[in-house]
């Protein structure tokens, strides 16, 4: 049957079972509407357990509620994520106490959802954590549950110990970075390494991991080599059939725990029945390395095998001895399907947090690609990999509650490699200011410029000891007295103070005859980047150009379209069609120009990097309560998404961001994006009451 008329098929019986008021409002945990990932045993009696971290359980329905049956040995918690038509809500499912439902989701449509629940904390018979058991989904009213396809081709499987797990990835302590915490709700596989390397290729995802174990020594009583087949890691009369699962790679992430053990074995009560003959041998590390790694080939004939190390404990970049024990077993084993990967030391003590995990995914996803193990995914309009769709974290706020010259909206924004922040911000509708201070702090300097346009989005270049702002200039005063159709896009020296007004730009840069012109540069590929109004209606244009070869042009002369400007600050109101010195970038062929289509939100900024435009838009919200909106869509140079239009989930929850002391009213306005450094950077202006501030989220290291 083609996929036309199985879909056609669907809708039919969608379409019936809503004509007849049929409904199956329940379905227990062997149900084939429910479709697992991670390592499940449908064999069980009297409910589903969910052992492993990352363990999901997702299903598809018609109706406007959904509830879960679950339970959990006394005195134990496990956390879950919920999520609601492929959005990560904000509040975590906390699991305790004996089986009864939980809400998964109320007041929905009724419509088509989905809904998925992914375990994030692992289990250790030393902390409240065990397994959870799943017995059935119910819905809370009319509705049915619907067929649910696995669509993910592709299969990947971790062993690894509690950095692969995410122990207290989500804790941070500002003043003590290395600090961990061994709360569950600290504990968070979804944001860890693994998971993230799995979403990003769309892959179904398995996590053997514990926290404390290693290969031949652990901080409990068990090892690696005894739990790597269990279905229940504390039921040894039952184990795995790896038929079940047969992954395309495995990544085994270990020695971690043995290597702090072995170089301080004193206060580990597993040290000596381990090794009762003494300290291991260099010899007995690598056999035992390797042993394991041939017993995961005798279950995995064909899979590619990946030895990674590091992440914590271990500094395979300053500390050979350990890095050699994995190259020497890998190379002894002679199969051309075991690979080696080192994970970048994150310098402290601790576990990784969860941008070190952002870090050490994007080092794994490149190791594959590089070897040609996979491709990215085929689909090129994929799900975002920057995590802009995860709730608000602590990680996240990059500055917070930064409040600007006049009380005023920030615009747009910069980052320098110092962690300077250049804000631009509208004051009395005809004045730029452009501010400059650090993160979470006061700007200690700003520069005003007088009838140059909106800034909704800038760029500031340093040269040797100074800064320059590159900023549309030339707008014309609309009836409300704002400044918009900035004609040029001008480059000014940052000069603490200082006013100019549009015409004491004498660096200017023109493209054409058009209008609202907004530049942004991306320095480490050498690329101007400008966005204009074209004639093509609902259309947002980009063009671009070797930033060299810009700069390098000869100055020449243009007369602009007619503008007005002044009648404020004691400068007299002109309509004129000025001519201004320029740098005509119509001499030059672009490397890239195209259109993406406008929607109903505002245009909030853009960015480029290492060939890929990041396009942002939103709303602010009404500061009575109701969140604000923002979303990120990603294109390639030639207009194509890359990434899908993409909602900011950090600002979709109020009380989130309440409890981060940001807003409580809700109003998070989209202002300005930035990649720099590393990393994306998401702005927001907010309100409570009648003060306004700037913030900035820190996102993801972008994958090259």
């Amino acid at each position: 049957m083609n996929l036309k008329k199985k879909l056609f098929l669907l809708s039919v019986l969608i379409f019936l079972c809503k004509l007849s008021g049929f409904t199956q409002t329940t379905v227990d945990y062997t149900d084939s509407r429910i479709l697992y990932e991670g390592r499940v045993d449908l064999t069980e009696t009297n409910g589903l357990g969910v052992y492993w971290p990352g363990t999901s359980i997702k299903s598809r329905f018609i109706g406007t509620g959904i509830e879960a049956e679950l339970e959990i040995p006394a005195g134990a918690d496990n956390y879950y994520y919920i999520i609601l038509d492929n959005i990560v809500q904000a509040q975590k499912l906390v699991v305790s106490g004996s089986k009864k439902y939980y809400t998964l989701a109320q007041g929905l449509s009724n419509t088509e959802h989905t809904i998925e629940l992914v375990r994030l904390n692992g289990f250790h018979e030393g902390y409240p954590r065990f397994h959870t058991k799943f017995h059935n989904l119910k819905l809370t009213g009319t509705g049915t549950f619907l067929p649910v396809v696995q669509t993910k081709t592709r299969k990947i499987e971790f062993y690894g110990n509690s950095i692969t797990v995410g122990y207290s990835n989500e804790y941070h302590n500002p003043n003590n970075p290395a600090e961990d915490h061994a709360h569950s709700k600290y504990e968070n596989n979804y944001l860890g390494f693994a998971a993230r390397t799995a979403r990003y290729f769309n892959a179904q995802y398995s996590a053997i991991a514990k926290g404390g174990i290693g290969l031949m020594v652990s901080t409990t009583d068990t090892k690696m080599p005894l739990l790597y087949n269990k279905i229940d890691p504390y039921d040894n009369n039952r184990t795995w059939d790896f038929n079940n699962y047969q992954p395309d790679i495995v990544v085994v992430n270990l020695l971690n725990n043995d290597a702090s053990i072995i170089n301080n074995p004193s206060g580990n009560s597993y040290y000596s029945s381990s090794f009762p003959s003494g300290p291991p041998t260099d010899e007995f590390i690598i056999n035992a390395y390797k042993n394991f790694i041939s017993t995961l080939r005798q279950k995995y004939p064909n899979t590619n095998i990946i030895c990674a190390l590091g992440g914590s404990s271990v500094n395979p970049n300053q500390n050979n001895r350990w890095k050699n024990y994995v190259t020497s077993a890998a190379n002894q084993l002679n199969d051309n399907k075991i690979f080696v990967h080192f994970f970048e030391y994150i310098g402290r003590g601790g576990h990784p947090k969860a941008l070190d995990n952002e870090t050490m995914a994007n080092s794994l996803i490149c190791f594959i690609k590089c070897n040609n193990l996979w491709d990215a995914p085929a689909n090129t309009n994929q799900n975002s990999t920057t995590g802009i769709d995860l709730p608000l974290s602590s990680e996240m706020i990059y500055s917070k509650n930064v409040q600007l010259a006049d009380n005023v909206v920030m615009q747009g924004f910069d980052i320098d490699a110092n962690n300077n922040v250049f804000y631009s911000h509208i004051a009395g509708k005809y004045m730029v200011k452009i501010s400059k201070g650090l993160p979470n702090s006061t700007p200690e300097s700003l520069m005003t410029l007088r009838y140059f346009g909106h800034s909704t989005n800038m760029a500031v270049e340093k040269q040797a000891n100074d800064h320059y702002v590159w900023i549309g200039n030339y707008g014309t005063k609309y009836v409300d007295g704002n400044y918009w159709a900035e004609q040029v896009v001008s480059r000014i020296k940052y000069a603490p103070g200082a006013t100019y007004r549009n015409h004491e730009a004498v660096e200017n840069y023109y493209i054409g005859p058009y209008k609202h012109l907004n530049p942004t540069i991306d320095f480490e590929n050498n690329i101007l980047a400008i966005s204009y109004s074209s004639e093509r209606p609902n259309k947002n244009s980009f063009v671009l150009y070797k930033l060299d070869e810009v700069k390098s042009l000869a100055i020449s002369s243009v007369t602009l379209q007619q503008l007005t400007y002044g009648g404020s600050g004691g400068d007299a109101e002109v309509t004129v069609s000025p001519t201004i010195p320029v740098r005509d970038l119509r001499q030059l062929t672009p490397i890239a120009a195209f259109d993406v289509n406008l929607t109903p939100l505002d245009w909030q900024g853009f960015d480029i990097s290492n060939g890929k435009l990041y396009y942002y838009e939103g709303k602010g919200g009404a500061n009575n309560g109701a969140p604000g909106e923002a979303y990120v869509t990603i294109f390639d140079f030639n207009g194509q998404i890359v990434e899908r239009r993409t909602q900011v989930q950090a600002i979709a929850s109020v009380p989130a961001l309440q409890q981060q002391g940001i807003t409580s009213t809700g109003y998070m306005e989209a202002e300005g994006i930035k990649v720099r450094n590393g990393h994306l950077y998401l702005g927001f202006a907010s309100r409570e009451g009648d003060i306004r501030a700037a913030n900035i989220f820190r996102y993801q290291p972008v994958i090259q």
